[in-house]
């Protein structure tokens, strides 16, 4: 298990980078400003400045897997992002990839899924 607690987004982005690449599941704490500080088990989408949003911030996305949620996709801003764990357990892109263009920001080989 890899944990970083630290402030230095580096190596948060480092990590997540990381994650995406071995397919592991990560452990994330984040300040998401509507509901407050949440601790969730996620899968770790991509990470990068995307078209969807104006401002062209880099964002971390996800997909939180536990606890459940409404909302399961979420964005959010370096800043927000308090702590990060790279878990053991693997996901397998193809149970959360459902729809047909992908177009990653953050090169990954994650066979058709990639």
């Amino acid at each position: 298990m890899v944990n970083i607690k630290t402030d230095g987004l580096n190596s948060f982005q480092d990590l997540f980078i990381q994650a995406i690449n071995n397919t592991k599941l990560i452990k994330i704490s984040f300040d998401y400003k509507e509901k407050g500080i949440i601790s969730a088990t996620a899968i770790p989408f991509d990470i990068g400045a995307s078209s969807r949003y104006k401002d062209e911030k880099i964002r971390y996305y996800f997909y939180i897997i536990d606890p459940k949620n409404e909302k399961p996709n979420i964005a959010i801003l370096p800043e927000q992002l308090l702590e990060i764990e790279m878990l053991e357990k693997p996901f397998n892109p193809e149970e959360y990839i459902t729809w047909k263009k992908i177009s990653w920001i953050t090169k990954r080989d994650w066979g058709k899924y990639s």
